[in-house]
């Protein structure tokens, strides 16, 4: 029991001063001229303490579960390259029930789908609230595997996730925050 309150007492630690040091309110500053300190804190080009791999990952984690309420709330559209298919997933968080439409632009074809876990963000969040997953920070982003799916990767930017796609390189997509409202229709119009 007390190892949990440690647990959840670092980690709210953590996510506080993260968000402090991206609002600007936790500036990290060093007035001391210990050489000891600035051998082993590496500065980035602006002066400024590079974050370390835990911060990284604290970053990144942060980024998808801003990327996941934007999700949620605002809706998103996917654009995934697989094999020789391209297609559209979108959705409309106005909807009472959750559908999200499929179109394969190969074959002119949209289909409704209810699985949230279809979209990448969605499939980002969820894995990283799970402990048998393994998330990895990357140059760009994450890297997530688990038994469940495929590794995949996230890449973020400006605090969302952007883009992503298979670590064996099957798919690829591109994320807009909003719905796709032409793609939508078609599911509409079919039902």
């Amino acid at each position: 029991m007390l190892k949990s309150q440690i647990k959840v007492f670092a980690t709210s630690a953590l996510v506080v001063s993260v968000f402090l040091a991206l609002t600007g309110c936790g500036a990290v500053t060093d007035t001391t001229s210990s050489s000891a300190a600035s051998e082993t804190v590496p500065e980035s080009s602006s002066g400024t303490v590079a974050p370390s791999g835990a911060d990284e990952m604290g970053l990144a984690l942060l980024a998808v579960e801003a990327s996941y309420e934007l999700f949620q709330n605002a809706g998103m559209t996917e654009t995934v390259l697989s094999g020789e298919d391209k297609y559209i997933l979108s959705y409309d968080p106005a909807n009472p029930v959750f559908v999200a439409a499929l179109y394969n632009l190969t074959f002119d074809d949209a289909i409704p789908v209810e699985e949230k876990e279809l979209f990448t963000v969605y499939a980002a969040w969820l894995f990283s609230q799970d402990g048998s997953s393994e998330v990895l920070v990357t140059p760009t982003g994450l890297s997530i595997s688990n038994d469940v799916s495929s590794p995949f990767e996230v890449v973020i930017e400006d605090g969302l996730i952007v883009s992503g796609g298979a670590l064996d390189g099957s798919w690829s997509g591109t994320f807009s925050y909003e719905p796709d409202f032409e793609i939508l229709a078609l599911i509409a119009d079919a039902g």
